[in-house]
């Protein structure tokens, strides 16, 4: 059985692994898409991308496909995660207690991420706007561990859109995903 497709995609979700780098070690996108299929038994990993701690984006789910990433809106929206994002917290004895949201994001992270928010709206022109997991009606999570709506003002000033027509003519003219 396959994932649905979406037949529009009006916003991009940003996520994180909830990943800490020093407890986890690498974690791949191979990695998440046994922690989907095996453990939750979903029918695929739920994000349509994974930017990992080098920088290296890596594919997940079918970009046309129904994302399976924030309840309520996986019909219509794209899905980036990245990994990290999370800080192990322990007791006095050095014992495992919960996980809490921390940006350990590294730079080359949020240059992909930018690349691939962009080659996103370049590839559904319909797509117009970005948030955090955390930012959506009754998401109790602290993912992606950063202010995605913020980080999108500083990194776009004049916004994403404006962004492609400045650099290319048009927002249209270039597909990375190549389709």
């Amino acid at each position: 059985m396959t994932p649905p497709r979406r037949r529009h995609t009006t916003r991009g979700v940003i996520h994180c692994a909830a990943t800490d780098p020093h407890w986890h070690g690498p974690v791949d996108i191979e990695t998440i898409r046994r922690w989907h299929v095996e453990e939750r038994g979903w029918l695929d990993v739920g994000y349509h991308v994974y930017i990992r701690r080098n920088g290296v984006i890596e594919i997940g789910r079918d970009f046309g496909a129904s994302g399976a990433h924030a309840a309520g809106y996986n019909a219509d929206s794209f899905a980036i995660c990245l990994e990290g994002g999370a800080r192990a917290v322990r007791d006095d004895q050095g014992r495992f207690v919960r996980l809490e949201g921390v940006n350990n994001f590294l730079p080359i992270q949020f240059e992909a991420l930018r690349v691939m928010m962009l080659s996103a709206m370049i590839k559904y022109p319909e797509l117009d706007h970005w948030v955090g997991h955390r930012d959506l009606p009754n998401a109790n999570t602290f993912c992606p561990s950063f202010d995605v709506e913020e980080w999108v003002r500083q990194e776009f000033p004049d916004g994403p859109r404006e962004e492609l027509r400045a650099y290319y003519g048009s927002d249209q003219q270039l597909d990375l995903f190549g389709d």
